[in-house]
């Protein structure tokens, strides 16, 4: 229910509405997490890849060696070489919106508490 929060207040600053959410690292090996969030969200997620901080350290390096562009080329060059699974939303969403209906009522009680 944190992810979907987060997205809601991120899509609340910035303006924009997110589509997919990406899940990088370690977590993209946990597909119950992936589908959940998915699910909780009502977003497509797309997990991958695994080494998403080896892979931008590298790219980084390339960059300020010459070697490569920029970073839209790196993003460019580890998405054709790594794979990703993507996860699309299922099951019934009106459930999911009550579960998160009182995920923010307790929300809002326990931040008033803590005020």
């Amino acid at each position: 229910m944190k992810y979907r929060y987060t997205i809601e207040l991120l899509s609340e600053a910035t303006g924009k509405d997110y589509d997919t959410i990406h899940i990088v690292g370690g977590g993209i090996k946990d597909k119950l997490l992936c589908q959940t969030v998915a699910d909780i969200c009502q977003k497509k997620v797309v997990a991958g890849p695994i080494e998403a901080t080896v892979l931008g350290n590298i790219a980084i390096q390339l960059i300020s060696h010459g070697e490569i562009e920029d970073i839209s080329h790196a993003r460019k060059i580890i998405r054709n070489s790594e794979e990703t699974v993507t996860y699309k939303p299922t099951g019934d969403s009106s459930e999911i919106n009550e579960a998160y209906d009182r995920f923010l009522e307790i929300m809002f009680v326990k931040e008033t508490a803590l005020n």
